[in-house]
């Protein structure tokens, strides 16, 4: 029979900068003796794994005096359990829902009134969004609080509520409002600051941009804040998570998207993407990526690349297509 205070590992640690392995190992080695395991991966990063929270707590503080650049995450297994109550009325403060449920024994941490956009006409009949409170708020516990206790909540602050699970509203890549990098947030961050308007080495709030000035984004040096979602490097993570994340299923043909087909020079059809890519290049890519499961630093490099290589593919694709073009003119003159 298991144990049922068996500790679960923390999550990994990531560590950017450190150069020569003999510079990160002595490192942590000198805050714990006990397990520890450390992946090498490109461009100067390292992913740690320790065995526990004791551990986990040295390695980051470690790191925190020594004043490199790291991240991690949340630990799943230390999440505060999350409900939203139906029917608590938006002018409800959230300090006295807190001191209603504490006063009943709860352990709750947080309550976050909900709000929703909403599309209005301003008073220059011009489109605006608003946002919209509702009679919903988001209560958050601790982990050890009685979830079966929490849903027998009827009322707070005598108001007639009904406890509901928090359902997931979306599935996008989690971005970091400090360093503007995908799959970790602000609060697991310890990486150089990256304003979110100019890219500049500081916080966005400390940003002296004119505003008549266009934004440049630090992930694609593209010409918008670096969390507009329809960035390229967003929109290529973002694929290649949701890519991830569906179950197995074989794919028709069809499905593997729009390519023009072309005969090459032995009469064999070749294919080729609108964007520039084959997709035995992407799909070289992505088995590559589940290959040796790198960090989303290293997917970024990736797509990076794989953007900057787009107009050098284009060039030798309409080489290639000058060629069969020629080859069968010739065959067709008999030339």
């Amino acid at each position: 029979k298991k144990s049922e205070s068996k500790e679960h590992p923390p999550p990994p640690i990531n560590v950017i900068g450190i150069k020569d392995f003999k510079e990160l190992s002595p490192l942590i080695k000198s805050v714990t003796s006990s397990e520890w395991k450390v992946t090498a991966l490109n461009n100067n990063k390292w992913k740690i794994n320790v065995q526990d929270g004791n551990a986990y707590r040295a390695v980051t503080q470690k790191l925190k005096d020594e004043n490199l650049q790291w991240y991690t995450y949340e630990n799943k297994h230390d999440r505060p359990i999350k409900v939203v109550a139906r029917g608590l009325h938006h002018s409800c403060p959230p300090k006295e829902i807190i001191e209603d449920l504490q006063g009943r024994g709860y352990k709750i941490l947080e309550a976050v009134n909900l709000v929703k956009k909403e599309k209005q006409l301003n008073e220059q009949d011009a489109p605006t969004t608003v946002l919209k409170k509702l009679p919903l708020y988001m209560l958050s516990f601790d982990k050890d609080d009685d979830i079966q206790k929490i849903y027998e909540i009827k009322h707070i602050m005598n108001l007639k509520v009904e406890i509901e699970p928090l359902k997931k509203t979306t599935a996008l890549i989690p971005q970091c409002k400090s360093c503007q990098s995908f799959n970790h947030t602000q609060r697991y961050c310890q990486m150089e600051p990256r304003c979110v308007k100019c890219a500049g080495k500081h916080n966005t709030d400390a940003c002296q941009k004119p505003k008549e000035s266009p934004p440049k984004c630090i992930n694609c040096s593209g010409d918008h804040p670096a969390n507009y979602r329809g960035c390229e490097v967003a929109k290529e993570l973002q694929r290649l998570r949701d890519k991830r994340d569906k179950p197995a299923r074989k794919e028709k043909p069809t499905e593997l998207g729009r390519r023009e087909s072309v005969p090459n020079s032995k009469g064999m059809s070749q294919n080729f993407s609108k964007v520039g890519v084959s997709y035995a290049q992407i799909a070289k890519n992505i088995k590559e990526i589940q290959k040796v499961k790198p960090t989303t630093e290293d997917m970024l490099a990736l797509v990076l690349e794989k953007l900057e290589g787009h107009s050098k593919i284009n060039q030798i694709i309409f080489n290639r297509l000058d060629k069969i073009e020629l080859q069968l003119s010739n065959k067709k003159y008999g030339s």
